[in-house]
């Protein structure tokens, strides 16, 4: 509970969602998906990452590239969801620009999530209509 609790809101609902995902990955994966509004069958062996790349919340999984390397498979790191939490301040189109390159090679149909508690705001309409990323709502 130290874990979740400590720093800011946004850390609070990060943290938390990082914390379903590793200890009860069914409901984190049910919740994701009717939130998300994924269709798709989510990837064997996803991990759930906090902070990594810079970013919120992702969820990622390896994918094998069909090559051999010293006798292995080539896997690459895909990415899944990516989840930017904007708790206390507004999404930023520049700053989410910047996220969607932490897996430009390797996205393989990644959904891209904003959860924000404020339903309006300046450019809402403009990041659903003509940008990859979903906005997502704590209600």
């Amino acid at each position: 509970m130290l874990y979740l609790s400590g720093g800011s809101k946004e850390l609070f609902h990060s943290n938390f969602l990082y914390w379903l995902g590793v200890n009860y990955r069914d409901s984190f994966q049910e919740l994701m998906t009717k939130m998300c509004c994924i269709n798709a069958p989510w990837p064997e062996g996803w991990k759930v990452r906090r902070e990594y790349r810079h970013l919120d919340l992702c969820i990622t999984y390896e994918k094998d590239t069909g090559k051999m390397r010293s006798g292995k498979p080539v896997v690459e790191e895909c990415a899944f969801i990516i989840v930017e939490n904007k708790v206390k301040s507004l999404p930023e189109l520049t700053q989410l620009r910047r996220y969607e390159q932490a897996f430009i090679n390797h996205d393989c149909g990644c959904t891209y999530v904003v959860l924000s508690l404020v339903k309006d705001f300046s450019g809402h309409k403009y990041l659903n209509e003509n940008t990859c990323w979903q906005i997502h709502h704590y209600d």
